[in-house]
């Protein structure tokens, strides 16, 4: 009987250092996700506070979607150069 007593109170106190030490890595990981999202928060107001229009450009993809694009004729060289120009900078 006191056999089992004794690995009772064994059990217990394993079972409080398992839920002390459970406690401290959820604490842990409270603190990473609360600065996880102050970061992702300051991205938001930074993208949020850009209001700048974004650039896009024709691509060789979107020209002619119907179509298949032949490269080695002037028509399809054109498109192949139009999209590989740099975009204009609006200020």
């Amino acid at each position: 009987m006191a056999q089992c007593e004794a690995n009772a109170t064994q059990d217990m106190a394993a079972l409080a250092c398992a839920m002390a030490t459970l406690m401290q890595n959820i604490s842990d990981l409270t603190v990473q996700v609360t600065a996880m999202n102050n970061n992702v928060n300051n991205l938001v107001q930074q993208v949020e506070g850009n209001n700048a229009p974004a650039a896009f450009a024709l691509s060789p993809g979107l020209t002619a979607v119907d179509e298949l694009i032949d490269y080695r004729t002037k028509h399809g060289a054109a498109i192949s150069q139009e999209a590989k120009s740099a975009l204009p900078c609006f200020v």
